[in-house]
C-alpha cells in the first residue's frame, strides 16, 4: 500500500489537477477495505472524483481508471469479512464505471473485453446473490 503524506502548504502549490487525484488515491483503500461501512459518500466521492479525473485525460487513461474503480469494487462486493451492506452498496455501484467503459470502448477488441468484464461482474453479482439469499435461509 501507498501512503501519500503531503502537508497544506505544499498541497496550495500542487497543480489543481493532482489534488483530486490524490484524493482518489487516498479513498481506494477505504472502499476496497469497506473501512467505513457507515460512509457511503466516501464511495460517491471516489466515483466523482475518478469522473472528474477522467475527463482531463485521454481515452487509454479513462479506460485504465474505469477498469481500476470496477476491480475495487468488484473485489470489496467479493470479499465475505465485510459488512453485507457495503458489498451491497458497492455492488449497486459498479454500474458507473461500467457505463463509462461501455462510452468509450468502441473498437470491435475493446468491445470483447468489455464483454468480458461484463462477464466477470454478472457471474461474480450472482454469487454474490446467491450466498446472501442463502444466509437469509
Amino acid at each position: 500500500m501507498i501512503i501519500i503524506l503531503i502537508n497544506i502548504k505544499d498541497s496550495l502549490m500542487m497543480p489543481t489537477s493532482t489534488i483530486p487525484f490524490i484524493r482518489w488515491l487516498s479513498i481506494e483503500p477505504s472502499i476496497r477495505h469497506g473501512s467505513y461501512p457507515e460512509r457511503a459518500d466516501l464511495l460517491y466521492e471516489y466515483l466523482g472524483l475518478g469522473e472528474q479525473i477522467a475527463t482531463r485525460h485521454n481515452k487509454h487513461y479513462q479506460q485504465q481508471l474505469y477498469i481500476k474503480e470496477k476491480s475495487v469494487l468488484l473485489e470489496a462486493v467479493c470479499d465475505c469479512c465485510l459488512p453485507i451492506h457495503w458489498r451491497q452498496l458497492c455492488l449497486d455501484n459498479l454500474y458507473s464505471p461500467l457505463r463509462s467503459l461501455r462510452s468509450i470502448m468502441q473498437s470491435p477488441n475493446e468491445q470483447h473485453q468489455l464483454k468480458s468484464i461484463e462477464y466477470e461482474i454478472t457471474t461474480l453479482s450472482h454469487y454474490f446473490l446467491a450466498e446472501r439469499q442463502q444466509s437469509w435461509n
